[in-house]
């Protein structure tokens, strides 16, 4: 009598598991994913969206001048070093103590010293 208790759990386990984790399964397929997505952005509201949007503008812009700062900035270095390294002939070049400096020095700041 006492096995035929154990089978009756243990079937009964076996079906509470399946169910269980055909639940799962279920919430888990790209459809029902998407729908709960869906309901999930429709309880933001879209002022919400909007604002995400504007964000994303924001971060976009920001990366956008970083660029332009970092391109400014590579050509005044190579504007200075082809000047340095006499490469540039329209600017003729720097004379022999300042060229020494700039290659000498990188990171310092050089249109202070041309002006002194």
């Amino acid at each position: 009598m006492s096995r035929l208790v154990w089978l009756g759990l243990g079937a009964v386990a076996g079906v509470v598991v399946v169910r269980r984790a055909g639940a799962a399964l279920r919430r888990t397929t790209p459809e029902s994913v998407a729908d709960a997505s869906s309901r999930f952005a429709s309880t933001l509201g879209q002022n919400a969206a909007a604002g995400v949007g504007t964000q994303v503008r924001r971060l976009a812009d920001a990366v956008q001048d970083f660029a332009a700062a970092v391109r400014e900035g590579a050509a005044e270095r190579e504007e200075m070093l082809r000047a340095a390294l006499g490469v540039d002939v329209e600017t003729g070049g720097l004379d022999p103590d300042e060229a020494r400096h700039l290659l000498e020095h990188p990171t310092e700041e050089h249109g202070a010293r041309r002006a002194g």
